[in-house]
């Protein structure tokens, strides 16, 4: 799931008017209303044209209406604009824009330019949410088998289970797939018994009651597709 970047440090060259249009971007990427969020967000561009977080959250938006050419332009944009900016490749601040892009780049299918990204957010923050999870599932499930690394999957859950716990649904259905790429199927249907009880909507429960009927016949789960989990 793609996050808002609102941790990044970078001040607006325009407040009276940028600030403001961002603001409410915010409100309306919150309430789910992406195109309302798309327009503000491009207006307060047009204000600030050199801020890399106006363009990371209207990638975010693009992404969530699935209009992934459009997203994947506005990460590459912020993502260049904090380096420009900060003279700095490790800049932390770049963290949200990769991992967002990562995200993008798998709804995308392009996996191999997904875990680059993943990697390099953990690289320059290693405190940033979610980006551990997110690498792990691809190198437990992913379609393409090169891409697929299930000592590394485990690791990397684990590593983050440790970190936050298993702070959501997806962490415990992570957990599980590496579980079960890594050929234990037992601790996979536990962890995904744990997915199932935390499960928040009706089409989450079903992919982790199919997935827990995989793991109790010793399968392991691989995606079909670049769908997110």
């Amino acid at each position: 799931m793609v996050a808002w970047c609102s941790a990044v440090t970078i001040a607006f060259a325009s407040p009276e008017t940028a600030a403001p249009l961002a603001s409410a971007a915010q409100e309306a990427f919150a309430s789910l209303d992406f195109a309302k969020a798309i327009d503000l967000m491009t207006r307060a561009i047009a204000e600030d044209p050199a801020n890399p977080l106006l363009y990371a959250n209207r990638g975010s938006c693009y992404d969530s209406l699935q209009k992934t050419t459009e997203a994947l332009r506005d990460f590459d944009t912020a993502a260049q604009k904090t380096t420009d900016l900060s003279k700095n490749a490790k800049d932390p601040d770049l963290a949200p824009i990769l991992y967002n892009r990562g995200i993008a780049l798998v709804h995308a299918g392009r996996f191999k330019e997904a875990i680059a990204d993943f990697e390099k957010s953990i690289s320059v923050d290693e405190e940033f949410p979610d980006v551990r999870n997110e690498l792990a599932w691809i190198l437990a499930t992913c379609s393409d088998a090169s891409l697929r690394n299930p000592k590394k999957a485990l690791e990397l859950v684990l590593a983050e289970t440790k970190r936050n716990g298993l702070h959501s649904p997806m962490a415990a259905d992570t957990l599980a797939a590496a579980h079960a790429v890594n050929g234990k199927f037992e601790e996979a249907a536990k962890e995904e018994k744990a997915a199932i009880e935390q499960a928040t909507s009706p089409l989450q429960l079903k992919k982790y009651q199919a997935r827990l009927h995989l793991y109790e016949n010793k399968k392991p789960f691989i995606e079909a597709a670049s769908v997110e989990h």
